[in-house]
């Protein structure tokens, strides 16, 4: 029978290894005793956000300039493309209470108030008779 293979900790435990080194432990310690100065703290946390302040700023300004050094568009001085219209009157919106009023209420219904204008009353059209074809107008059967 063949030996199962050996398990990850027992590999780990076959491995050789190196010495440590005679002042290790001390300077680990050091390491983390040593404090860190203020202003380094602060620069690590901030650095992302001020980067990215940065390339944004740099990109208002790019966008700015192209925008103030386009050529401004003059009105033009030729009187018959000016058209005039005629002032309609304001259209109504639908009163709220009215639609939630309604029996017939749905998700939908309160988009009236705000997309179109009042909706108006009208009455149910009757539904046109169904036409028979005409027998001329059928096919025959030819045998």
């Amino acid at each position: 029978m063949s030996n199962p293979p050996p398990t990850l900790a027992e590999a780990l435990r076959s491995l050789p290894v190196p010495p440590v080194s005679a002042g290790f432990d001390t300077r680990v310690l050091a390491a983390l005793e040593a404090p860190v100065p203020l202003w380094h703290r602060l620069w690590q946390t901030t650095q992302p956000l001020l980067l990215g302040a940065s390339g944004s700023l740099a990109v208002t300004l790019v966008l700015l300039h192209v925008t103030l050094s386009a050529p401004a568009i003059a009105p033009s001085p030729d009187p018959i493309r000016v058209q005039t219209y005629a002032a309609t009157p304001p259209t109504p919106l639908p009163s709220v209470d009215a639609i939630l009023d309604k029996p017939g209420l749905c998700a939908g219904s309160l988009a009236a108030a705000w997309s179109s204008p009042a909706p108006t009353e009208q009455t149910p059209r009757k539904p046109e008779p169904r036409r028979r074809a005409d027998i001329s107008q059928r096919g025959t059967l030819i045998a």
